[in-house]
């Protein structure tokens, strides 16, 4: 049996379609429902109705979307700058900037991944251990003796 889809459901829906194209450049199902409280098939109807009316903000919105992106992406880097910060805050600004960058190049049609060019080497524990042993050892000659 269908249920019938409320004004209220159509309104909240569509609001947080638009938050979510603010925020993540697509109108994210699950995170919808979650948002509202509207079951995800009846989100899901809803935005294939939207469908359109979608498109059309996120072609109208692309520059303030690249825009805001920018600026967290700056104001991320402008935090690393500070001396006092802990190595959790630095985590953070850190993730944020990666973040940025990836939205930054998906609203603008460049790759978020580059998979070109990686070749899978194989390497054995004992072998690996050596290697890593060796540039241990490299490092340390090269610290000055007080940062040791």
């Amino acid at each position: 049996m269908a249920t019938r889809v409320q004004p209220e459901q159509v309104r909240a829906v569509a609001e947080a379609a638009a938050r979510n194209l603010a925020l993540r450049g697509e109108a994210c199902t699950p995170s919808i429902a979650s948002e509202t409280g509207v079951p995800r098939r009846t989100v899901r109807d809803i935005l294939s109705h939207l469908g359109p009316e979608i498109d059309a903000l996120k072609k109208s919105h692309v520059p303030e979307m690249l825009a805001a992106w920018h600026d967290t992406f700056f104001g991320a880097y402008d935090g690393m700058r500070k001396a006092d910060l802990s190595p959790k805050d630095r985590q953070a600004l850190a993730i944020t900037m990666g973040i940025s960058t990836e939205k930054v190049q998906l609203l603008s049609g460049q790759p978020t991944q580059l998979v070109a060019n990686l070749h899978e080497v194989r390497v054995s524990m004992p072998e690996l251990v050596s290697r890593l042993g060796q540039v241990a050892r490299i490092i340390e000659a090269e610290m000055p003796k007080e940062a040791r």
